[in-house]
């Protein structure tokens, strides 16, 4: 008996009805009759679609679907050790469930996924066997809910080349949670352009992988929590399209090319990132349009271009920030009331780039070896700079250029290839209590900028420790150098203080007499002769004997001890 064919569309009802052929093989003559055939609806060998309207549950089975598989509204499909090969397209209709737990093989798609039920993979291994890019694509539609969890691994098929979608799709309802992923594994989705793309927020993502992805674009999600998010050798990272109050924790975005940025951020405000490392890419991390941006205890490496890029975005805080080995370490463009903190910005070409950004704050932050400057302010004002050093950087520790109104408090840049400091055509610029030496040029260098510099120690530096074709109407005061060139204190010709005197060596007091060991009782007295020097002058000599001060007068000092218990003291300090 063979059969003729079998319904275009059957469901699990215990008996199938086919139209089959009888063949008499005696005489050759054959007639054709319907039959009713048990079927197991957790093997379903068929040719045609498959539709599933009650509950089953399936294990250690393989349901191999040729045609359409549709599990119907009410429809419940619970696996375990389940193996699925879905030859054409799924639907998972509204309040429909399926589950699908420890496949010891896989869930093969070989059509599109459409999910308005719910979806649960605990375990698994789903496969996407696309023939061409987007040849096939997962879609959770308005009211679906997918959840990937405990060791999941979704990947391509059997062209490595071929990759398919994967998108979490919501508009009426984007903060409603329909997606958790955790704990599992994602690889080649998403293609020239095409992300991995969720448009509602996940109720859970947490430790994942990622890799050779398109990205993981999130638009219009706001409030989500991302934990250990991990992605490697893709065309993107993370990509934030009009999202706003984001935590991003405890992840790494390493791409595989020069021309993406490894985490975008555009048209979003509020979002935080904390202990988050990007490799590789055009930028490192790349925020346009957004405001309120903070990143904490964060990495940038190996940026073409930015290690961390800002433009239009305004209230940044950038806090225990590593950048190198990038382009430019950090760039600040069209963006006002930034922070970098705390940070070390070192062996990139540029530490941090500057430009039509007002009101910037860099604050204990250290730039090094970067080999052009470590920082870079151009046409920005009212910026503050505090306990920041710049050293062995490749022409100037920091150049301010074309900006007005900004303060430099507490700087130390040393050992820079050119200059400590280097100001053109800036105007009302404080620079105090720094310290600008061993420079191989210049310590301070102007060009038509009107400074006040009070208060820094500017030494030892290569030519001229100040240098200027014209100081215009700058000032200061107690500053401390040897080469000032035409720099004058107030009130003096050239600084206050002299290096010579930074190297500070205490008074020495030399007991002259007696000159060995005196024996005497209580009644017994006896003369002494000290000498006290001090070759630079800047401490005081307080000898005292027997609690009688001397007045710190350097030279010869006579006096007597008069009790047998005797101390001599300089400054507090007993010398014998």
């Amino acid at each position: 008996m063979s059969c003729l064919y079998k319904l275009a569309e059957v469901s699990e009802e215990t008996n199938l009805t086919v139209r089959c052929k009888v063949q008499n093989h005696q005489n050759e003559n054959s007639t054709t009759r319907e039959i009713q055939v048990a079927i197991d609806p957790c093997i379903a060998p068929l040719e045609g679609d498959f539709r599933i309207r009650n509950e089953r549950y399936c294990t250690n089975k393989e349901m191999s679907i040729r045609g359409n598989f549709v599990l119907e509204t009410g429809g419940k499909l619970i696996a375990e050790n389940q193996n699925f090969v879905f030859g054409n397209n799924v639907t998972l209709q509204n309040n429909s469930y399926f589950e699908a737990n420890n496949s010891q093989n896989s869930i093969v798609f070989n059509g599109d996924v459409l999910i308005n039920g719910t979806v649960i993979w605990n375990n698994v291994h789903v496969i996407f066997n696309a023939t061409y890019n987007g040849s096939l694509a997962l879609l959770v539609d308005e009211l679906g809910n997918l959840t990937i969890l405990n060791r999941t691994n979704i990947t391509n098929g059997d062209d490595p080349n071929s990759k398919y979608g994967f998108k979490v799709g919501s508009t009426t309802y984007p903060d409603m949670y329909r997606f958790s992923m955790s704990d599992s594994y994602m690889s080649d989705a998403g293609w020239s352009g095409s992300f991995i793309s969720v448009e509602r927020r996940p109720y859970l993502f947490s430790n994942n992988t990622f890799e050779r992805v398109e990205g993981f674009r999130l638009e219009g999600v706001n409030n989500s929590f991302i934990n250990g998010m991990n992605v490697y050798d893709s065309q993107a990272g993370l990509r934030l399209f009009n999202s706003h109050n984001n935590f991003v924790n405890n992840s790494v975005f390493s791409i595989n090319n020069n021309i993406s940025s490894a985490i975008l951020i555009n048209l979003s405000n509020n979002n935080t990132l904390n202990e988050v490392a990007t490799i590789y890419g055009n930028n490192g991390i790349e925020v346009e349009n957004s405001s309120f941006t903070s990143i904490n205890s964060s990495f940038f490496y190996l940026a073409t271009s930015k290690g961390a890029y800002f433009s239009y975005s305004n209230h940044t805080s950038l806090n225990n920030i590593t950048a190198l080995y990038n382009d430019f370490g950090i760039y600040f463009a069209l963006s006002y009331n930034t922070s970098l903190q705390n940070s070390e910005i070192h062996n990139n070409a540029w530490g941090v780039y500057i430009i039509f950004s007002d009101m910037t704050l860099l604050s204990n932050t250290i730039f090094y070896d970067n080999t052009v400057r470590g920082i870079y302010i151009t046409t920005s004002n009212n910026n503050f700079l505090s306990s920041v050093q710049a050293y062995n950087n490749t022409a100037a520790g920091i150049s301010i250029l074309t900006s007005d109104n900004s303060s430099l408090t507490n700087i130390s840049a040393y050992n820079n290839s050119q200059y400590g400091l280097s100001f053109s055509s800036s105007n009302n610029i404080s620079v105090s209590s720094g310290n600008i030496s061993n420079n191989v040029q210049y310590g301070i260098y102007s060009t038509d900028s009107n400074l006040t510099i009070n208060s820094n120690i500017v030494c030892f530096n290569g030519l001229l420790d100040f240098n200027s074709s014209n100081w215009h109407s700058s000032t200061g005061d107690e500053n401390t150098c040897d080469n000032p060139d035409s720099w004058n204190d107030n009130g003096t010709t050239g600084c206050t203080y002299a290096c010579t005197l930074v190297n500070n060596t205490p008074p020495a007091i030399i007991i002259l007499a007696p000159s060995s060991p005196v024996v005497f009782n209580e009644s017994n007295a006896f003369n002494f002769t000290a000498n006290i020097t001090d070759n630079d002058g800047l401490s005081t000599a307080n000898l005292e004997f027997e609690g009688t001060n001397y007045t710190p007068t350097y030279g010869i000092i006579s006096g007597a001890i008069l009790e047998q218990a005797h101390t001599i003291t300089r400054g507090g300090q007993m010398i014998h």
